[in-house]
This record gives C-alpha cells, structure tokens and sequence, in this order.
C-alpha cells in the first residue's frame, strides 16, 4: 500500500484505538458502537488495500 494512504489511515487507527482504551474518558454506549467499528474497518483496509495493487 502506497505511502499516502498507509500514513493517514494509521494516524486515524492509533486516533481509535486512544479511544477504545477510553485514554480520554468514557464514552456512551453509541460512541463505543461507533469507534469499535471504525476500529476494525481500518485494521481490514490495508490488507484490502493491498489486494488491489
């Protein structure tokens, strides 16, 4: 995967994944829902991404 995809889209997971740790509070029941999603999205995009070159 190219550069220009690979450092924003881990800059975005390491963003989810203070989060999920709930580094900066808790969050309510949609706001988990929403951010775990988030979450494993981005951990599946490289490999999808990769797939495509």
């Amino acid at each position: 995967m190219s550069h220009e995809l690979r450092t924003p889209l881990d800059a975005i997971l390491g963003f989810t994944e203070l989060l999920t740790d709930k580094r900066y509070g808790e969050m309510n029941e949609r706001q988990s829902r929403y951010v775990s999603s988030s979450c494993c999205t981005l951990r599946s995009t490289p490999s999808a991404c990769n797939s495509v070159e």
